[in-house]
């Protein structure tokens, strides 16, 4: 950017928004900060350059931010327009019209006033990801056609050395399912911990959920046949939660799944590998879910049994958004949104 005879540079946050102007050089610099909801925290918003918060250009007499689809008030944290996209009574949630990213200005961000999605790091600056060999056809193999109706936050009790572990599940009208899940090494534990391990989303697409409700109701474990890191493997569930979405939501929800797919899979050395307690399953499960307007609530809790316990007590009591969710063994529920017409898939 030039400014007079002097040019700037442009150092942006994980939001996009505008932090630091460098003159030519490196011999000056303007500083700019941000509260939760974009508010000016230093007082120099508008000065120098007009762009702020998420990228948005500030206006200094509204003290507004132009949002494309519609101003941007930072002073409350809301638009001062109605939404174009209307919300869903599946999703009481989204209907407010006038909130800013369900309420979570950390984990997402609104571009254009219509819809919010998850950040993209410095998305002026940041050349696009390279695919890690079998990367790309992890993420492309998924052919079905039939329309998102719901999804599932699987989670099985005994992963994780009795922790659990969490994966996602969207589900079509067809009855068929595509199953996500965020995995690391455990060779060595230290290496969980401090990220310097391998990680990778498991997959699998078009499964016919029908049968494997029906192989597993004996057992009460429910075999899913997945890919990991090009070999054939088998992941195990046995309870979940669901929620009905619509399509959009659905997409929303597989393109996150899919850029972590492009990010993350491959041999070593990922740029955002498996954290014990800062990137792991139910992290990640969580933030595709989010994509799809869905914000999980996990109690302050970390392990992902304690989260599926959680998130059943704010079931039992019909809070938010889980007015409309069903919980329980994978089976029963599969059985429960069958008989139900309001939340329920084309047999």
């Amino acid at each position: 950017m030039e400014e007079g005879e002097k040019e700037f540079t442009y150092l942006q946050d994980e939001l996009g928004s505008t932090i630091r102007l460098l003159e030519q050089g490196g011999e000056s610099q303007a500083i700019y900060g941000y509260d939760e909801f974009g508010g000016d925290a230093y007082n120099t918003q508008g000065q120098i350059k007009p762009f702020g918060y998420t990228g948005y250009r500030y206006d200094k007499v509204a003290d507004t931010y132009f949002a494309q689809a519609r101003e941007y008030m930072p002073g409350v944290g809301r638009f001062a327009g109605e939404d174009w996209i209307k919300g869903s009574i599946e999703q009481p949630f989204i209907l407010n019209q006038y909130g800013y990213c369900l309420g979570n200005p950390f984990g997402l961000v609104d571009y254009d006033g219509k819809k919010p999605r998850v950040p993209l790091a410095n998305p002026s600056n940041a050349a696009p990801p390279k695919p890690r060999k079998y990367a790309e056809n992890d993420a492309l193999q998924n052919e079905s056609g039939a329309p998102y109706v719901g999804l599932f936050y699987l989670n099985i009790e005994s992963g994780a050395n009795g922790f659990g572990h969490a994966a996602m599940m969207l589900l079509r009208s067809d009855d068929t399912g595509d199953l996500y899940s965020f995995v690391g090494s455990y060779d060595k534990v230290h290496t969980v911990i401090l990220g310097y391990n391998d990680a990778n989303v498991n997959y699998a697409y078009c499964v016919d959920v029908g049968s494997i409700v029906n192989a597993g109701e004996y057992s009460r474990e429910y075999d899913f046949d997945i890919k990991e890191r090009n070999i054939n493997k088998i992941d195990t569930y046995n309870r979940g939660v669901y929620f009905p979405i619509t399509d959009d939501s659905g997409k929303a929800i597989a393109a996150a799944a899919k850029e972590t797919i492009l990010n993350t899979n491959g041999d070593g050395h990922d740029r955002k590998d498996y954290k014990l307690f800062l990137n792991n399953c139910d992290q990640n499960a969580g933030r595709w879910i989010q994509a799809g307007g869905i914000t999980i609530d996990t109690g302050g809790h970390i392990a992902p049994n304690m989260i599926y316990m959680y998130m059943t007590r704010k079931i039992d009591v019909k809070v938010g958004i889980y007015l409309n969710a069903k919980y329980g063994d994978f089976k029963e529920v599969w059985n429960e949104i069958h008989k139900s017409k309001d939340c329920t898939t084309v047999d």
